[in-house]
């Protein structure tokens, strides 16, 4: 079932609610290594593992770096997003098998070689909603016992949504559970985090374990983060396109 949407709420409540959100967002940089087994509609199941770097500097770009490290036709292969808020980014994509780089121009061009297998753009979502969207307020409600906003999210940089809707837990300032919309209005993803996996890392709290579900195709991603660091140092020269090749 979709998520209900409700009159917005006032101004002063809104920004509390942003205010704990960038409060929760890493600050500096995010490291994680995941393992992501798939299960599509017809029951397969596939696994991957891969690399993830993120970094905000100091004159507002951003850059996220995805390595995979498995399965041995994907090890090696490596993306690096670069960009400001509500601009198109700039996407590289490095290929070991031909020892090259390619600059991509869309989510079509990357989906067929990293297989689908890692939600990049849901997670970054999931790990500072309030970045490249606006937001509104809709509802406040509970969610299994735990108290949460009901947030609307409309980015502004380029995505594969019109709108997004997430419970954010009024504790951890984290989402819960987020529904993607398309341009009919209809949830295509709905991810979901297991509250009992949330941990806390430096200033922030962080999810362990989430399930993310294909609502057109029916297929489901479970993803653990088996090693997670927030806010450590990260050497400029790691996040370039140049380092693609490292």
């Amino acid at each position: 079932m979709a998520l209900a949407v409700a009159p917005s709420h006032g101004e002063a409540e809104l920004g509390a609610v942003r205010s704990c959100l960038e409060s929760n967002a890493p600050r500096l940089s995010l490291v994680q290594r995941l393992v992501v087994q798939a299960r599509d509609s017809l029951g397969r199941v596939s696994e991957s593992r891969a690399k993830l770097y993120w970094r905000r500097l100091p004159d507002g770009n951003e850059r996220l770096l995805v390595r995979m490290e498995a399965p041995d036709d994907l090890a090696g292969v490596a993306l690096l997003v670069t960009g400001r808020a509500a601009e198109r980014p700039s996407v590289h994509l490095y290929l070991p098998e031909l020892d090259e780089t390619r600059r991509v121009f869309s989510p079509e061009d990357v989906r067929p070689v990293l297989g689908g297998d890692v939600p990049i753009e849901e997670m970054r979502s999931l790990v500072n909603l309030t970045d490249h969207a606006t937001l509104r307020l809709l509802d406040e409600s509970d969610l299994d016992g735990h108290r949460v906003w009901v947030v609307e999210a409309r980015p502004e940089a380029v995505s594969s949504y019109e709108r997004i809707v997430a419970l954010v837990d009024q504790r951890y300032c984290l989402p819960l559970r987020l529904e993607f919309f398309g341009i009919e209005d209809r949830p295509l993803r709905r991810m979901r985090v297991d509250p009992e996996q949330v941990t806390r890392a430096a200033e922030s709290w962080m999810p362990r374990r989430l399930v993310v579900e294909d609502l057109h195709e029916g297929s489901k991603l479970t993803v653990e983060v088996v090693s997670l660091e927030v806010d450590v140092p990260l050497a400029p020269s790691l996040l370039t396109v140049k380092a693609l090749r490292q």
